[in-house]
């Protein structure tokens, strides 16, 4: 729920002395969120230059913008990001899912109307995500943003629609944690037999089968047979 490219970066020893420092900005009071945001990169052998399921997101907001806060773990230290997005009528009505209000308010930026679709998928406001793909070209955001913050109806939708998986998207399942999305598309949309084997298996799927997390040994269950 952010702009792309943070308003502040500021690297500390422990991650408590970023919490503080996030605090201490008074931009509102935070709130711990599940999902944030992350940059992870891919080398080209498909692989996680960072592995970032250790990071931890917050949220605040003033009167006349919403923040997020992201606290990265790397390997010796921690980085706070601090991204800031303006309260904006069109944002206020992707969250509230009012059709009406969005189109009163709407702003064809294109850093408007992306915002606005991941923020609509986010608060499962399909009435909004519908407006925006039948009118505008998003490729595969909807479905990813869709998996990543486990919106199982949406996904159902969007499907219907004839959106296409991303090639990765298993592995951005487990990534994310996505445990609905995963069940639906393995058990109800049998999405994997329509793939090799080998495509599905692909180093950043094999990275998060290793951690073996609940959704790891339930992936490698359905995978079997």
């Amino acid at each position: 729920m952010a702009n792309y490219n943070p308003i502040k970066s500021l690297s500390f020893l422990t991650q408590r002395e970023a919490i503080d420092a996030a605090r201490a900005m008074n931009l509102g009071p935070l709130k711990e969120e599940k999902i944030g945001t992350s940059v992870f990169e891919l080398n080209e052998n498909g692989e996680l230059v960072r592995d970032s399921s250790a990071d931890i997101y917050f949220s605040s907001k003033t009167e006349y913008a919403f923040y997020d806060y992201t606290i990265e773990k790397h390997e010796i230290s921690y980085v706070l990001k601090v991204y800031k997005t303006n309260k904006h009528g069109m944002i206020s009505a992707a969250i509230d899912g009012d059709l009406e209000s969005f189109l009163k308010n709407f702003d064809d930026r294109d850093k408007m109307i992306q915002f606005s679709l991941s923020t609509a998928i986010e608060n499962d406001n399909w009435q909004i995500v519908e407006y925006l793909v039948d009118n505008y070209e998003f490729k595969d955001k909807p479905i990813c943003h869709a998996i990543r913050y486990d919106k199982l109806e949406i996904v159902k939708q969007l499907l219907s629609k004839g959106a296409s998986l991303p090639n990765d998207w298993l592995a951005y399942c487990m990534y994310n944690n996505s445990f609905n999305v995963a069940k639906e598309l393995l058990e109800v949309q049998k999405a994997h037999l329509k793939y090799p084997i080998d495509e599905i298996k692909t180093n950043w799927y094999l990275r998060e089968a290793r951690k073996g997390s609940d959704i790891a040994n339930y992936v490698d269950n359905v995978l079997k047979y």
